[in-house]
């Protein structure tokens, strides 16, 4: 089986206007804990991360070898814009990337899984 997760990222959601991080667990960002344990898994084909903003892309280097970055239109990060948009975005670009997948598993960063330490 062949599965891919998708990690919606918002900017704005995760750091403040000064570019300090908004929220942090056991020092690190909830963003940070999903992307690491969807890195540790052994089960996912592939990780792509549904980022909106280019400042993002600093901030996912440690995972680079891991993960697809994929930048979502602006319209896709708006307060009316839900998370089945993205979804379905995600989708289509996979697609339009020749990328197959049996399953789209989405990894919010307000529920990661949370490592055994914390």
């Amino acid at each position: 089986m062949d599965v891919t997760a998708v990690v919606p990222i918002r900017y704005a959601d995760s750091f403040h206007e000064d570019a300090t991080p908004r929220m942090r667990l056991a020092g690190k960002q909830l963003w940070e804990i999903t992307l690491g344990q969807a890195c540790a898994s052994k089960r996912l084909a592939r990780i792509v991360v549904a980022y909106d903003d280019d400042r993002f892309l600093d901030e996912l280097v440690p995972w680079r070898d891991r993960i697809i970055p994929c930048l979502r239109p602006p319209a896709l990060s708006d307060d009316d814009a839900t998370t089945m948009d993205v979804l379905a975005f995600v989708a289509d670009w996979l697609q339009g990337q020749n990328v197959s997948s049996d399953y789209l598993m989405l990894l919010e960063i307000s529920h990661p899984l949370r490592p055994k330490d914390i």
